[in-house]
């Protein structure tokens, strides 16, 4: 018997997951909660093989705290990280605070179970994005790298969009930010850089 936990806010997301593991896997103990004051109760109660912890948007930030609680916790229980989208910066950082496996909401069913058995026999697994990005950097001498370590984890999320070309609004909508907070920090971001446009950000990046 597989007992999963599933912590995520969004009902929408806790049931597609439910759907994708009760279909792959015929002896399964599932367990959902939000990111609630009590998960920590809940996961004691429960006693999870493995936890998956969802992330939108702005919980970024909680995600890392979180993901550094259930390990310190459950020091055997691998953590899957399930992003809104595919971010290398946050992927590296989850990684960093103790988690076994990283994918993106975006990913399909035979990535998530990959990723599951993969965690499941003791090893790390990323989702093929975040693969292409590490490719790309170990290629490029690591350009982006010694960019992105100029700037903080928002920021450098925040650079990955500007640099794809997308508006300050559809930022901040994706990310769960005020426009003028995203305005603000791009500000810093084309400071630090020595840019001053998203054109130049972007050749900044892949220079």
């Amino acid at each position: 018997m597989l007992k999963i936990a599933v912590i995520e806010d969004y009902f929408v997301f806790r049931f597609g997951l439910r759907g994708l593991l009760e279909k792959n896997f015929s002896e399964l103990d599932l367990m959902e909660t939000e990111h609630s004051a009590d998960y920590g109760e809940k996961l004691e109660r429960f006693q999870p093989d493995l936890v998956i912890l969802g992330i939108n948007g702005a919980g970024k930030a909680n995600g890392f705290y979180l993901t550094k609680k259930i390990k310190t916790l459950y020091k055997k229980v691998p953590v899957i990280i399930y992003d809104i989208q595919a971010d290398y910066a946050a992927a590296v950082k989850y990684i960093r605070s103790s988690a076994n496996g990283y994918l993106s909401k975006t990913d399909g069913e035979d990535e998530l179970l990959t990723c599951i058995k993969t965690v499941m026999l003791g090893k790390n697994y990323v989702c093929r994005k975040i693969q292409e990005n590490i490719i790309e950097h170990l290629i490029m001498d690591k350009p982006a790298s010694r960019v992105h370590k100029k700037l903080s984890t928002r920021e450098s999320e925040i650079a990955s969009h500007i640099s794809d070309g997308e508006k300050t609004s559809d930022i901040a909508h994706k990310l769960g930010l005020k426009s003028s907070t995203v305005s603000t920090m791009k500000s810093k971001i084309y400071s630090k850089l020595g840019v001053s446009n998203a054109v130049e950000l972007r050749m900044r990046i892949k220079a």
